[in-house]
């Protein structure tokens, strides 16, 4: 039983329960039963449990009857001063967004996400910009993107030109961005440019009749 299994002593154990919960949290009979105990979950003082929470929780949020409080929870959670916390928040909000009761809050905790200092943050947040540009407001999130691509910091460049490609067909100006992409062709350094050509490469039937 999986709710016996999420309160096991053992660790390893308790976390693949957990990742079994959210995987399996539509056919459970009693969802809120299964609701209240992820709750507790997300709060628990062992990161490795709290994570596995988080991931459940993105997991099955769309079939959570309550997304409100669901939502406040995901919120406090990005606060969090841990980066593996922070890191299992973005990716559940990558798996959900489209589901989330707020998409202009969760778009502007988003953005608090992008500028932390945390390079692995950064990088996190930037990539799922790419993955949920499509319910973001456009124009914001393509200016967004613009800057990105800029950055001196090579991970945060790279992550930023990816975001274009995971989201190029959704850009309100493929034009810009493919002379965007034209430069970062050219940059100095080699990691930009291969990422660039790949991304260039891939998209490069949507430019054709644009």
């Amino acid at each position: 039983d999986l709710q016996i299994l999420i309160k096991d002593k053992n660790i390893e154990v308790k976390v693949a329960a957990i990742s079994a919960l959210g995987e399996c949290f539509k056919h459970l009979p009693n969802k809120d039963e299964a609701w209240y105990d992820l709750q507790i979950l997300i709060k628990d003082k062992n990161i490795e449990v709290k994570v596995a929470g988080i991931s459940a929780l993105g997991e099955c949020f769309k079939h959570l009857s309550n997304k409100d409080e669901a939502w406040n929870n995901l919120q406090i959670l990005i606060k969090d001063k841990n980066i593996k916390v922070k890191l299992a928040v973005i990716s559940a909000l990558r798996g959900c967004f489209m589901h989330l009761p707020n998409k202009d809050e969760a778009w502007n905790n988003l953005q608090i996400l992008i500028k932390d200092k945390n390079i692995e943050v950064k990088v996190a947040a930037i990539s799922a910009l790419g993955e949920c540009f499509k319910h973001l407001p456009k124009e914001e999130a393509w200016n967004n993107l613009q800057i990105l691509i800029k950055d001196k910091n090579i991970k945060v460049k790279v992550a930023a030109i990816n975001a274009f490609g995971e989201c190029f067909k959704h850009l309100p100006n493929k034009d810009e961005a493919w002379n965007n992409l034209m430069i970062m062709i050219e940059d100095e350094k080699n990691k930009v440019r291969k990422t660039a050509l790949k991304i260039t490469n891939k998209n490069m039937h949507l430019i054709k009749y644009n």
